[in-house]
């Protein structure tokens, strides 16, 4: 988020000074921005061009979905998938097989209009800055010459476009740095690509492995825990993971529930019973869930148990 960049570009200033304010820090996506304002004229786009919300977005693709009775969201998602692989319309076009013409044919409608009313969405942001990068060579030099050191964070999430991006980014000089975890990478749904950090060394011959195997966060169980799970992955970095705090930990309950009411009662017991064996402050305690109306049972319970 916006939120992340500038918090580490704050960190950076208060360790080296004010030099730090001298570098770029920004998501893909606002550096993207940034540089499709400075020359997306050389790909027919004006400074100006308006950034579309996902409403908006949405009911371009809903009016070309129309004419070939297609679903909303099965156009959104190729769309979004051609352009985290860097297709084009006319290159999702040639590629389309029968079964997936006439959602290469809503993409270019889609694109169409979104040139016609001078505006990207959040992925175009990414696949224009590429194709600019790509065809223009004086843009290339001129962005190389700006920013000669690139450090791209959280690879594992990176998808080809990313990956491409970045590669322009540093140029022929290579001074590159990458940090992530192949272990850590979740966002296989939303296009990362995890074969792209398996890879890298493969892309880069002169690349320097340096790996951090030191754990400061999670106790011994939680190490170790996630460790036999991640062993079974097929394709992997190899390297060894070390809890260094020396702390044992609790033991991982698995619990199997019925249904959500049955989960959410489970989940009441459980802090109820951490509360008041362990003394451990309702403060401290914390239930996670992946989307926000999934806690309502649980709320519901907490509430019936009278737990705050």
């Amino acid at each position: 988020t916006n939120k992340a960049a500038n918090e580490i570009k704050e960190r950076i200033v208060k360790v080296v000074g004010e030099e730090g304010k001298k570098m770029t820090v920004g998501t893909f996506h606002s550096i993207c921005n940034r540089i499709l304002r400075q020359y997306g004229e050389k790909i027919g786009y004006a400074k100006t061009f308006t950034i579309l919300d996902e409403n908006d977005s949405d009911k371009i693709i809903k009016a070309a979905c129309k004419q070939y009775g297609l679903e909303v969201k099965d156009a959104k998602f190729y769309i979004a998938h051609c352009k985290a692989n860097l297709l084009t319309p006319g290159a999702a076009l040639m590629k389309a097989t029968k079964q997936d013409q006439d959602l290469a044919c809503v993409y270019q409608m889609y694109q169409d209009e979104l040139k016609r009313i001078q505006a990207m969405d959040f992925d175009d942001l990414l696949l224009n800055a590429v194709l600019l990068i790509e065809e223009h060579e004086d843009v290339k030099q001129a962005l190389n010459n700006k920013w000669q050191y690139i450090l791209l964070d959280e690879q594992q999430d990176s998808s080809y476009t990313d990956s491409r991006l970045a590669e322009l980014l540093a140029g022929e000089q290579q001074n590159i740095f990458f940090v992530g975890d192949d272990f850590q990478s979740i966002y296989g749904f939303r296009n990362a690509d995890v074969n792209i950090m398996l890879n890298l060394k493969a892309k880069y011959p002169n690349l320097k492995w340096f790996n951090l195997s030191n754990n400061y966060r999670s106790t011994d169980t939680i190490v170790y825990g996630a460790k036999t799970l991640i062993d079974k992955n097929k394709n992997q970095l190899k390297k060894e993971i070390v809890a260094a705090r020396g702390v044992k930990g609790a033991p991982i309950v698995q619990t199997k529930c019925k249904d959500q009411e049955h989960e959410a009662r489970t989940v009441a017991t459980y802090i109820k019973m951490v509360h008041d064996k362990y003394k451990v402050p309702y403060s401290e305690i914390a239930v996670l869930y992946r989307m926000t109306y999934l806690s309502r049972n649980i709320e519901q319970q907490l509430m019936k148990e009278k737990i705050p």
